[in-house]
C-alpha cells in the first residue's frame, strides 16, 4: 500500500516511512509519530530493553517483530490503540489513524 505525500504550505513534505515507502533522502527530518510494542508489562519492558541496546535494526529487531500475540500503537502525543490481535492487525492500525489525523 503506497501512503500520501503531503507538501505543506511552506514546502515541508511529510510521509510515513514504511516497507513500501523508504525514507525520502537528502536535507530530511525524520520524527517518530508511533511506536508499535507488544501488549503486557513484561513483554514491554523486555522489548524496551532490547531496542535500547540493539536498536531498531538489526536481528534482534527483527526477532522482536516476529513475537506473537497482542500489540498496541503507543501515538506519540495521541491515544494509545488497541489491543491488536497481532503486530500486523496493529501495523495497520496505526498507519489508518497516522493517515486519517495527519493527511
Amino acid at each position: 500500500m503506497l501512503h500520501p505525500i503531503v507538501v505543506d504550505e511552506d514546502g515541508t513534505i511529510s510521509h510515513i516511512v514504511g516497507d513500501e515507502m523508504p525514507k525520502i533522502e537528502g536535507n530530511a527530518v525524520t520524527r517518530r509519530a508511533s511506536n508499535v510494542l507488544p501488549f503486557g508489562i513484561t513483554k514491554q519492558i523486555a522489548f524496551k530493553a532490547l531496542r535500547r541496546v540493539f536498536g531498531d535494526k538489526g536481528r534482534v529487531s527483527d526477532w522482536t517483530r516476529r513475537w506473537k500475540g497482542p500489540h498496541i500503537v503507543d501515538v506519540i502525543d495521541g491515544p494509545l490503540l488497541g489491543p491488536f490481535g497481532s503486530r500486523a492487525e496493529a501495523l495497520r492500525c496505526e498507519v489508518e489513524w497516522l493517515e486519517h489525523d495527519r493527511f
